[in-house]
């Protein structure tokens, strides 16, 4: 009896183990600063020798890590955004802090490589400059980009996209073993929020069963209209659901079937759901619009601008904004179902309520985080997708876990499994993800569990009454 109190299930380490893999945890990001405002983000912390300090946000639109220079927030054309004017210290947060180039050795611009979707969203880089980061105790020298104008930039970007610089560097170090990462990045939801993780290497099997990951193929040259997209997936369904607070059923739209596939990349770096204006945001907003305010009404007027509510807070990505008393209570989610080209697998995937329609969230005048509850916002992008291609999101991501394997030329998608969010990740090489089967499940001693001292005195008295040692 008191060996049976030692024990329970968990989740235990897979069988394979080979590969090196690091790992970071992603979400609210703080930097403190004695000289000027705290940062307040969203991302990992990166520390660069001789540099400072930075909140940076895996991206797959970049090869090179692009990190905002220290004179963004002190231009004027950067300090505003969406026709909204900021001050310095909401700058500071909003781009995830500020690198001090003081010092720092000039780099070569050219070795940073094409990024060709960043730069098409009006980003410039004028410089780049060689830095040190540390890894496990060890470093590697690595050439930045130096952000010095875009609006469609805010935090620095980690990148990650099919020919990753930081991931061939640390692969060439051993630092990782192979160019590869998992991303769990966890939930901004202002009801539930999660922290997430980012495994270089590899994945995360405390996020997901890996039995349940459907395989997608990359193809690092596709494009969607002019956007670069490796990590493509085909929608085969989109459904906007919806219930006002007197209804007692879901209306429900949709927007993709199986005769009309719309393609979307997958791209971590955006919060929200980008999707094409006149065939696929406009009647979406026609729909919700409508259904909020009844048959009647001005619902071309619903959503608002953000300079409607730029006095209150900075919204950093837009989305379908409303006012409370303006369109009542009611309920929405939206629901997609994915697959592979080519496949017959699918993978469905709905974004709940808490989730898809929350508060209001921005930064306020200290560049601290805010949320007014008078307005609530309906994660799809307030205008026509950049580049007309659809992105799903980190909103999307709050619902999947994404694994991307660059040498095999894949990646992977998995539900989250509920059970272990939150938990500390169980970081998995890539070379353990063929023929991995479902997560075994193990005992362990109660002893990693806080808080019972007394089970651990009865295991011990258990084990100096029944064990006996082995005589040679």
């Amino acid at each position: 009896l008191l060996l049976a109190l030692l024990v329970v299930p968990v989740t235990a380490a897979p069988r394979c183990q080979s590969g090196a893999t690091i790992h970071f945890n992603l979400g609210y990001c703080v930097i403190r600063s004695s000289s000027a405002s705290d940062i307040h983000s969203w991302g990992f912390n990166l520390n660069i020798d001789k540099a400072g300090e930075l909140c940076v946000v895996p991206s797959t639109v970049t090869n090179a890590t692009f990190v905002t220079s220290d004179g963004v927030c002190t231009s004027k054309d950067q300090l505003q955004t969406n026709g909204v004017s900021i001050n310095e210290a909401t700058c500071r947060s909003r781009r995830g802090g500020l690198i001090s180039t003081q010092g720092l050795k000039e780099g070569d611009v050219k070795s940073l490589g094409e990024n060709p979707t960043w730069t098409s969203l009006g980003n410039s880089m004028a410089r780049a400059v060689e830095v040190t980061l540390g890894f496990l105790k060890q470093t590697v020298s690595i050439t930045l980009g130096l952000i010095d104008k875009g609006q469609q930039s805010t935090a620095s970007h980690f990148g990650l996209a099919s020919d990753s610089v930081a991931l061939r560097i640390l692969k060439d170090a051993g630092i990782i073993g192979a160019r590869s990462f998992g991303l769990n990045v966890g939930s901004q939801s202002v009801q539930f929020p999660k922290p997430g993780s980012l495994v270089l290497g590899g994945w995360d099997a405390n996020s997901v069963d890996s039995s349940s990951f459907i395989e997608f193929p990359i193809n690092a040259n596709y494009k969607s209209s002019s956007r670069r997209c490796p990590l493509k997936v085909e929608i085969t369904q989109l459904t906007v659901r919806l219930k006002r607070s007197n209804e007692t059923s879901w209306n429900e739209s949709n927007y993709a079937d199986p005769g009309d596939t719309l393609i979307a990349c997958i791209e971590p770096y955006d919060n929200l759901f980008r999707l094409p204006g006149p065939t696929v945001i406009s009647p979406i907003k026609e729909f919700i619009s409508k259904n909020m305010l009844g048959s009647t009404g001005d619902w071309e007027s619903v959503f608002l601008k953000p300079t409607d509510y730029g006095s209150t807070l900075v919204n950093l990505e837009p989305g379908l904004v409303y006012h409370n008393v303006r369109a009542g209570a009611f309920n929405t989610s939206l629901r997609f179902t994915l697959k592979p080209e080519g496949s017959d697998k699918s993978l469905t995937v709905e974004i709940p309520q808490h989730e898809f329609q929350t508060p209001l969230k921005g930064l306020d005048e200290r560049g601290l985080p805010k949320v007014d509850t008078d307005y609530t916002e309906l994660k799809i992008f307030n205008e026509t997708a950049p580049l007309d291609t659809s992105v799903l999101g980190k909103v999307f991501l709050s619902q999947v876990y994404l694994f991307v394997d660059y040498e095999a030329e894949k990646f992977y998608l998995a539900p989250l499994d509920p059970a272990n969010q939150g938990t500390s990740p169980l970081p998995v090489a890539s070379s353990c993800t063929k023929g991995l089967s479902a997560t075994d499940k193990g005992i362990i001693s109660v002893g990693t569990i806080l808080g019972v001292p007394l089970l651990l005195v009865a295991g011990y008295i258990a084990f100096k009454k029944y064990w006996r040692p082995r005589r040679s």
